[in-house]
């Protein structure tokens, strides 16, 4: 085996496990951070509003469903 195909292999593998590291790369060091993100990100969901016919989340504003056009329900309203 000579020395340029050993480099390639070791050029390879450091791609490879560089590709397969990516997610972790981008992880907040401060796990009192990542909660808040997800726990507000959770709490938006839950507020929010979809259409009764057929499912498709609504926007604040928006009167009609974008997916079916079904008019959408209001809170407060019968």
């Amino acid at each position: 085996m000579s020395t340029g195909s050993l480099l390639v292999g070791l050029a390879i593998a450091l791609v490879t496990g560089a590709y397969l590291a990516r997610p972790f790369r981008h992880s907040t060091s401060d796990p009192d951070v990542a909660i808040e993100r997800w726990a507000a990100l959770r709490g938006a969901q839950a507020n929010a509003a979809y259409c009764t016919r057929c499912g498709h989340q609504a926007g604040p504003a928006d009167r009609f469903c974008a997916a079916c056009g079904q008019p959408l329900e209001k809170e407060g309203s019968p």
